[in-house]
């Protein structure tokens, strides 16, 4: 079993702040959670994949450090906004919907532009939706 530092679990936080990527934060939140004393059936749990995944990230963790665990290139769709910053911009959006008042992907997608300060396509919305478990 890996041990990992409280240090390097504060430092990880750190730098988790500054990621993007979705599948890097949750990479660095594992770390993060061991260094915190989680067991990797906890941690497996928490963050909704199996141990054995977990597993493996802390062991490439032990033996490349932090940029084992990053994105080596973009390929796909790239994510603007980090999952906490799109739980938080949903947040209003949920009130409204809990009030009976009608939510429009145009609406969600308004806002998410003036968030990251360019143009996007619908599709983009619809993937945070999916992730958040919402329904079109």
């Amino acid at each position: 079993m890996h041990k990992i530092s409280i240090e390097e679990s504060k430092k990880i936080s750190e730098i988790r702040n500054t990621i993007k990527d979705k599948k890097e934060d949750k990479r660095l939140h594992a770390i993060q959670l061991r260094g915190q004393g989680k067991s990797n059936k906890e941690i497996a749990e928490k963050l909704d994949t199996s141990i054995k995944v977990v597993n493996n990230w802390i062991c490439k963790y032990v033996k490349e450090g932090i940029e084992g665990l990053l994105s080596k290139g973009q390929k796909g769709n790239h994510r603007n906004l980090t999952f906490e910053q799109e739980e938080e911009m949903l947040k209003k959006f949920e009130e409204k919907g809990k009030k009976g008042q009608i939510i429009t992907v145009k609406e969600i997608e308004e806002e998410y532009v003036k968030l990251v300060g360019h143009s996007i396509g619908t599709a983009q919305i619809y993937y945070v939706l999916k992730d958040m478990g919402g329904e079109k």
